[in-house]
């Protein structure tokens, strides 16, 4: 009885699939796959429950129940608020960026200016190498100061922090 009930449950859900597949609703619209979020587009299917459409075929309805505009959705301010900062701040376009020996990163600050982290990667592997060590520091850090000062940006205008923090002396 098991195997009869289960080739039953398959025959049952093929002929749901192919009579779903012509209800009709090619033309409808899914909120979940093609409208944004915050969309005030609602679908409903035939022969659902609470619906008074026709069953040949679906429906699309446009509800007006947002009261808030399509422009207040999260993705839609973080883009607005992405945009600004590089107008206001030019050098957030070119960063995040890496090189063989730095990388620069930054952070907004709550005045609206721009915090650099500077990675310079200079290897030290033994205490007798200390003095190549800085010297690979010092121009590990003029190469990430003339990347800055290739976009145009004064590199004394920004507070930047360094890592290892001993490059900052040099």
């Amino acid at each position: 009885m098991r195997a009869r009930t289960i080739a039953v449950l398959i025959v049952a859900g093929v002929v749901l699939l192919l009579v779903g597949g012509a209800g009709g609703d090619r033309g409808a619209q899914r909120p979940d796959a093609a409208s944004p979020p915050g969309s005030a587009v609602s679908t409903t299917r035939a022969g659902a429950p609470g619906t008074t459409s026709s069953p040949a075929r679906a429906s699309v309805q446009s509800t007006s129940t947002s009261s808030t505009p399509s422009t207040s959705t999260p993705f839609v301010q973080g883009r607005q608020r992405t945009d600004r900062l590089e107008r206001e701040q030019p050098l957030a376009r070119a960063l995040p960026h890496q090189t063989p020996h730095f990388a620069i990163d930054y952070r907004v600050a709550a005045d609206g200016s721009l915090d650099l982290t500077v990675r310079l990667f200079a290897v030290l592997n033994n205490a007798d190498q200390l003095a190549q060590y800085e010297e690979q520091l010092r121009r590990y850090k003029a190469e990430a100061l003339d990347f800055i000062r290739a976009q145009g940006e004064d590199p004394g205008r920004y507070r930047i922090a360094y890592q290892p923090p001993e490059a900052a002396r040099l």
